[in-house]
C-alpha cells in the first residue's frame, strides 16, 4: 500500500502529460481525467505523509497534477492552455522551484530527505552533511533547469516531427536524470570526503575549525582498535572571543562512533580545550601529552581513554 501511494503522484503526472498530448488536450478527456488523477495523487500524498514518507518530489508531482486540474476546470483559457501547451516544461519548472526555493528561504535542501534515509541521525546536524546536500541540491537544480530548456526546445526550434520531439522532451531528460543525476548522487558524498582527505589521514588539515574537526572524527574511527569499547567522550570547547564556546560528544559503542552536538553530563571522559589547541594537537602540530601536562587543555575522567585516541582515530583525534 505504501509503495503504491508513493508512486501515485508520479504516475498521475506522467498519465496527464501522456494522455493530454495523445488527445491533443481534448477537454472532454483531460477534464474528467485530471480530476480523477488529482484525487488519486492526493490519496497517495495523504498515505505517504501519514507514514512520514512523503518526499519533496512526490509533493512536486502532486502540485503539478493540482495545477493541471485547476487549469482545466477553473481557468481553461489561461493556466489550462499554458500547461496544456507545455506540460513537460511546467513539470520541470515545478521541480526546479522545489530545488531552488528551500535553500533561498533558509530551509534544508530537498536532497536532505533522501540523504537521511541513507545516513544515521547522528550525522544530520554536521557541517559535512549539510554541505554535501547543498552541493547536490544545486547540481539537481541545474539538471532540472536543463530539462526545462530541453522541454521548450522543440517549440523554440520549430521541431514538429514527433519522434524528435519525444527524444528531446522525454528521452534526453530521462537519460540525464537516470544516467547522470542518480550516479552522481551516489558517488558525490564519498568523493567529497575523499577530497577533504578524510579517509587518508589528512582530515585534520582539511578542517576549517575545531567544531568541524570533531564532526570529522567518526569518519576516521577504527572499529578494530575499539573492539568492544563502550564509552562517551564529552568536549567542552572554547572557541575564543569571537566564536564563543560549545559542547559536543562522541559516543563509541558496538564498533561505531557517533558525533552529537550536545553536552555529555555522564561522559566517561571530558576534554576541555581551546578550539585551536585541540586542532593543533589533532594536526600533529602540538604534542598532546605535553600540552596536557602544561595545562593547555584538561582531561577529566578516564584519561586512559584519551591515550587510546591515536589508535581509535586514524585522523582527527591524536592526543
Amino acid at each position: 500500500m505504501n509503495a503504491l501511494a508513493r508512486l501515485a503522484p508520479l504516475v498521475c503526472a506522467v498519465a496527464l502529460i501522456a494522455v493530454g498530448q495523445a488527445t491533443g488536450q481534448n477537454p472532454q478527456v483531460t477534464r474528467p481525467l485530471s480530476l480523477a488523477l488529482l484525487i488519486l495523487a492526493a490519496w497517495g500524498l495523504y498515505i505517504s505523509r501519514k507514514g512520514g514518507d512523503a518526499s519533496p518530489i512526490q509533493w512536486a508531482m502532486g502540485v503539478f497534477v493540482a495545477l493541471y486540474c485547476a487549469g482545466q476546470w477553473l481557468w481553461p483559457t489561461g493556466l489550462g492552455e499554458i500547461i496544456g501547451a507545455q506540460p513537460n516544461a511546467a513539470l520541470y519548472l515545478i521541480l526546479l522551484l522545489t530545488a531552488l526555493l528551500p535553500p533561498l528561504l533558509g530551509r534544508a535542501p530537498f536532497t536532505t530527505f533522501f540523504a537521511k534515509r541513507q545516513t544515521p541521525p547522528q550525522v544530520w546536524q554536521t557541517v559535512i552533511f549539510r554541505r554535501i546536500n547543498l552541493n547536490l541540491n544545486w547540481f539537481w537544480a541545474s539538471l532540472f533547469a536543463l530539462c526545462l530548456l530541453l522541454s521548450l526546445a522543440p517549440s523554440l526550434l520549430g521541431i514538429a516531427w514527433l519522434p524528435a520531439v519525444l527524444a528531446v522532451q522525454v528521452g534526453l531528460p530521462l537519460a540525464l536524470m537516470l544516467g547522470v543525476g542518480a550516479p552522481v548522487t551516489k558517488w558525490y558524498p564519498g568523493h567529497y570526503q575523499r577530497r577533504l582527505d578524510l579517509q587518508g589521514g589528512g582530515g585534520p588539515q582539511a578542517a576549517r575549525d575545531c567544531r568541524e574537526l570533531l564532526e570529522m572524527m567518526p569518519l576516521g574511527f577504527n572499529p578494530q582498535a575499539a573492539g568492544d569499547l563502550q564509552a562517551v567522550v564529552g568536549f567542552k570547547i572554547d572557541g575564543g572571543p569571537e566564536n564563543g564556546g560549545y559542547e559536543a560528544q562522541l559516543r563509541i559503542a558496538d564498533g561505531q562512533c557517533f558525533y552529537e552536538p550536545a553536552p555529555a553530563p555522564q561522559a566517561d571522559l571530558i576534554i576541555e580545550s581551546p578550539g585551536q589547541v585541540w586542532l593543533d594537537i589533532s594536526r600533529g602540530q602540538l604534542d598532546g601529552a605535553q600540552a596536557l601536562m602544561q595545562g593547555d587543555y584538561q582531561a577529566k575522567g578516564d584519561v586512559s581513554l584519551l591515550m587510546r585516541f591515536p589508535s581509535l582515530f586514524s585522523q582527527g583525534g591524536k592526543s
